[in-house]
């Protein structure tokens, strides 16, 4: 079932949905941060498969550590802005 994906994929991946994440006028991870979750992950023997919605049983559960899109309220943008490593279009660190 589904495709393992590689560290390059999964970069790769990380890249693209901070790509569409941009819209949403939120804040995203800096690229090496995200990078580095990559390879804490991979270090650690978890894996990563790509797999059809039509191959993934009616009980089985599907969670994301990472998402895109969607709006921020402004409290959230402060406190968010103010953490090393977090960056916004309209300021921030």
């Amino acid at each position: 079932m589904g495709r393992n994906l590689s560290r390059e994929d999964m970069k790769s991946w990380t890249i693209g949905a901070m790509a569409l994440a941009t819209g949403g006028g939120g804040v995203r991870p800096l690229e090496e941060r995200a990078e580095r979750m990559v390879d804490e992950a991979f270090d650690q023997g978890k894996k990563f498969t790509l797999v059809d919605v039509n191959e993934i049983p009616d009980d089985e559960l599907v969670l994301t550590r990472l998402g895109t899109g969607g709006s921020i309220r402004v409290e959230q943008k402060l406190r968010w802005m103010s953490q090393p490593g977090f960056y916004s279009a309209s300021g921030g660190t």
